[in-house]
């Protein structure tokens, strides 16, 4: 293998790739959550820079070479997201949370709502197992969080200053889930109207209204409270909360949850609930009731069009999953989202 053309290439491509992606790593090493075998991948990376792709794979077994030659044509192709893990291409419950959870988003993008653009913004987590973007996907979401910490989901823009921005600048927004945002980005984001955190909720509201069920309620987590805080904080752009359930979409202002917490109650007793995960490291919860008026601002087609499939992967696992459709939903009150906005921006 010494002195092959392909191991020259190679070097060379990732020489190019590091001098650009080597503040990336840097911004991973200081992460808190990069797990172990992702400081291990950025440590081969170095090493191939500083010795040679050929001195890294001919070192070590056959097994371990063929990874790092992975590894490093992946750093070549993707940059310094290739570094991160993604594990396995994960089916059941977990990959039907994260496609419901799409098709929620999708559903409330959807909408229109008179004098606002709304626009996919964060990375989706939801990647298919089999498909060949498969592993881009997760390391790019991966990238985000660890780099950005969480983005709201959606975001929006008043129509008029919608209107204003270039076909180029468009064409950003658009690229936005699908990698690390720049400066030129940073300040496109701080003309948005607000970020929106989108919620699923897996039922059909109308069915369990006519049959006496109870209310339902969206669920915000200690840790997402605080990843929200700091995008505020950063952007000076307010968040609101859209909860999809199958039939029925409903919106309520980051800020009103936070007061409610302190408060403990939304409009009247009982109607916040605050509790701790079971386990290890429990992580506190708290509930809004957000049910009926003032806070349902849409309706969702049911997703009656949906295709269920079964794949066999490379592993030899099988997975079975759900693509649900359509995903469509109508913004039957939009004062209801201006509302929100509007609490969410008050001065005092």
């Amino acid at each position: 293998m010494a002195g092959s053309p392909d191991y020259a290439e190679l070097q060379t491509g990732l020489n190019a790739a590091y001098e650009q992606e080597a503040p990336v790593l840097d911004v991973f090493e200081v992460a808190a959550d990069l797990r172990p075998g992702e400081r291990a991948n950025i440590r081969v990376v170095r090493e191939c820079v500083s010795r040679g792709v050929e001195f890294c794979v001919g070192r070590v077994n056959a097994e371990t070479g063929a990874s790092r030659l992975q590894l490093v044509n992946e750093f070549v192709r993707f940059g310094a997201k290739a570094v991160l893990l993604t594990g396995s291409q994960r089916g059941g419950d977990f990959l039907m949370n994260q496609l419901f959870g799409q098709w929620a988003e999708r559903t409330v993008v959807s909408m229109h709502v008179p004098g606002i653009v709304l626009r996919p913004f964060g990375p989706s987590s939801a990647a298919m197992p089999g498909e060949a973007d498969h592993r881009q996907t997760v390391m790019t979401f991966r990238q985000i969080v660890l780099v950005e910490g969480k983005r709201p989901d959606l975001i929006a823009f008043d129509e008029d200053v919608w209107t204003t921005f270039t076909s180029s600048e468009r064409r950003l927004i658009d690229d936005w889930p699908e990698r690390l945002l720049t400066p030129d980005d940073d300040d496109l984001v701080r003309r948005a109207l607000f970020g929106a955190e989108v919620k699923i909720s897996k039922w059909h509201y109308g069915k369990r209204r006519d049959a006496g069920g109870g209310p339902l309620s969206v669920t915000v987590k200690d840790e997402e409270r605080e990843s929200i805080e700091a995008w505020q904080r950063g952007t000076g752009v307010p968040v609101l909360f859209f909860q999809a359930l199958l039939d029925e979409i409903y919106c309520m202002s980051f800020r009103r949850m936070q007061k409610a917490i302190k408060a403990g109650y939304l409009y009247e007793p009982g109607d916040v609930e605050s509790g701790t995960q079971q386990g290890a490291g429990g992580k506190k919860w708290h509930r809004f009731h957000v049910d009926g008026e003032p806070h349902r601002c849409g309706l969702a087609k049911f997703p009656s069009e949906s295709g269920g499939e079964v794949r066999v992967l490379e592993s030899g696992a099988v997975v079975a999953f759900v693509s649900f459709a359509p995903a469509r939903g109508t913004c039957s009150d939009p004062n209801v989202i201006y509302n929100e906005l509007a609490y969410a921006t008050r001065s005092v």
